[in-house]
């Protein structure tokens, strides 16, 4: 069989191809073969969309104008649906509507969905695309549409609940490692105010040592984070890791030779440890900071969501006098 001896079925509403489904105008149907057949009165025809589809019955009209023999000895037929194509009371409505509504949000500011529809007839496939436009009023279909929105609404409202429990659990346990972390940051704050107050008091003679020791000690534990975040080092970082190693060991060699130095530096060295953790408490703080924001933001999200859908159902309802 040649490509346009294909078995195609062709529709029509009010002379177009594009079918507007809300006005009560019946959708009719043509498809032909070479072969001759009876045609029956009904003909069910299945209209499919993703993993979705249902059948409808239509009836063919049984006289010389709807089945022809052409010069090309084809067959030809034709057929129309009936008033309303929808029905959530049939099989399979529902969900094929809950389908077309997912289509609709898919496709943006068009209101063309594409149907693929198909007839056994004589163990033969007709099949041929149904497109179907949405713009506009519901018209006929109104009490249709509420009613697959409604149940549509009622699945989304319980994934939107399960979603909002997880994430409510999510943000108290962000907070509780955030309240952990902050814990942290103020004990080793404290830790490190009281040794730099005992400094102050005991060793104020070796101010200038001290805070060249920590800003060595700071710049050496910048590029030790860079490392452990799998960052490398470039070869002008590495010299001056070196230089800032050789400087410190030196300020601390001065230190111990002098009365009291090694007091000091050991003092220096505890305040030195508290300043280290006091940075990775910081750091661990910040990010858990973060982490309860934005579980916070999210579930911030999902209840509006939820109230608006909860808003929604309340009207629909009414609506169908549930």
């Amino acid at each position: 069989m040649n490509a346009q001896d294909a078995p195609t079925i062709l529709f029509a509403k009010d002379s177009s191809s594009i079918i507007k489904l809300h006005n009560d105008l019946k959708i009719v149907y043509v498809f032909s073969d070479p072969e001759p057949y009876t045609v029956p009165e009904e003909l069910s025809i299945v209209l499919s969309l993703g993993k979705t589809s249902i059948t409808i019955p239509t009836t063919t009209q049984i006289t010389s104008k709807t089945t022809q023999t052409t010069n090309n000895s084809r067959t030809i037929t034709l057929g129309e649906f009936p008033s309303k194509v929808l029905d959530t009371k049939l099989k399979g409505h529902l969900v094929f509507g809950k389908m077309l509504l997912k289509a609709l949000d898919s496709v943006d500011s068009d209101s063309i969905i594409t149907i693929d529809t198909k007839v056994v007839l004589k163990n033969k496939n007709f099949a041929g695309p149904l497109y179907l436009d949405f713009k506009g009023g519901p018209g006929i279909y109104e009490q249709y549409w509420n009613e697959v929105e409604y149940y549509s609404l009622l699945e989304k409202q319980a994934i939107l609940q399960d979603s909002i429990v997880k994430l409510t659990a999510d943000k108290q346990r962000a907070k509780a490692l955030m309240d952990a972390s902050n814990e942290y940051l103020v004990a080793t704050a404290a830790q490190i105010e009281i040794k730099q107050k005992e400094l102050d008091k005991k060793y104020s003679q070796f101010n200038s040592s001290i805070e060249s020791l920590k800003k060595i000690n700071l710049r050496i534990d910048e590029s030790f984070e860079k490392i452990k975040a799998g960052k490398k080092l470039g070869e002008e970082e590495k010299k001056q890791i070196a230089y800032l190693t050789t400087d410190g060991s030196n300020l601390k060699k001065e230190l111990k030779q002098q009365p009291e130095g090694p007091e000091a530096l050991n003092l220096f060295d505890n305040m030195s440890k508290s300043m280290t953790q006091n940075r990775s408490a910081q750091k661990q703080y910040d990010n858990t900071s973060q982490v309860f924001q934005n579980r916070s933001q999210r579930l911030e999200g999902f209840t509006l969501k939820a109230k608006k859908v909860a808003q929604r159902l309340s009207v629909l309802k009414k609506a169908l006098q549930l």
